[in-house]
């Protein structure tokens, strides 16, 4: 089988546009994401800091269990990757804000994901299970120092609160305070590649290795949408 995926020339994540990463912030984060499908379960994504311009460009697809050619990350794999991302620059955060020097740091996070119920019924629910975050942080400070930064920092990450508890899904569409049926629309408009209008640069991302160890907080939620 040969996809849009096997045909490309590029790696699956890189940076597409290269950035101002000493642009002012006003404390909170945006980002403009641009999506295509490819065809099949993939698609291609932009993302782009709207306060630095940095553009990354990634891909997802499916595997097998969903008849995918798995030729890059299912999309909750990102969210994965984005949910470890977060815990550890909240550790990196509230140590720095201790005034502890922080010697190592490694943090690894499992999680399983599911779904019960009909789509179609609107009874579907997400299920996230088995979620395990852990800790290998050392630094001159004594257990209860350590414990404390990470529960801090636990209770700050937002992508945590996310997965660690039930959520009703929030999303609607409405127009002048009316509830607006959501429908496919379709366009006439010839749709062309987000990532080659855009592209300026490309930049290989480095692979790093790393060992995990010390097991710290695990938790299980069970958000519905």
């Amino acid at each position: 089988m040969t996809t849009p995926l096997h045909r490309s020339p590029h790696p699956l994540t890189f940076v597409a546009r290269g950035g101002d990463e000493h642009a002012p912030r006003d404390g909170e984060a945006a980002y403009h994401i641009e999506v295509m499908g490819l065809g099949g379960f993939q698609k291609e994504g932009l993302a782009r800091d709207v306060h630095s311009d940095r553009t990354w460009r990634l891909v997802c697809d499916e595997g097998a269990y969903l008849n995918g050619a798995n030729m890059a990350p299912a999309p909750l794999a990102y969210w994965v990757g984005g949910l470890h991302a977060d815990i550890t620059a909240r550790i990196t955060e509230a140590a720095r804000e201790a005034g502890v020097a922080l010697d190592g740091l490694s943090v690894t996070v499992t999680q399983g994901f599911g779904v019960k119920g009909s789509f179609a019924k609107g009874q579907a629910v997400a299920q996230v299970h088995h979620m395990t975050c852990d800790i290998d942080l050392t630094c001159h400070q004594d257990r209860a120092t350590v414990n404390g930064l990470v529960e801090v920092a636990i209770a700050r990450s937002s992508a945590m609160a996310a997965v660690a508890g039930a959520h009703e899904s929030l999303f609607s569409l409405s127009t002048n305070g009316t509830l607006t049926p959501v429908t496919l629309p379709v366009s006439a408009e010839h749709l062309t590649d987000p990532f080659l209008r855009t592209r300026t640069s490309r930049n290989r991302p480095r692979r790093v290795r790393r060992r995990y160890r010390s097991p710290t907080p695990r938790g299980t939620g069970r958000p519905s949408c």
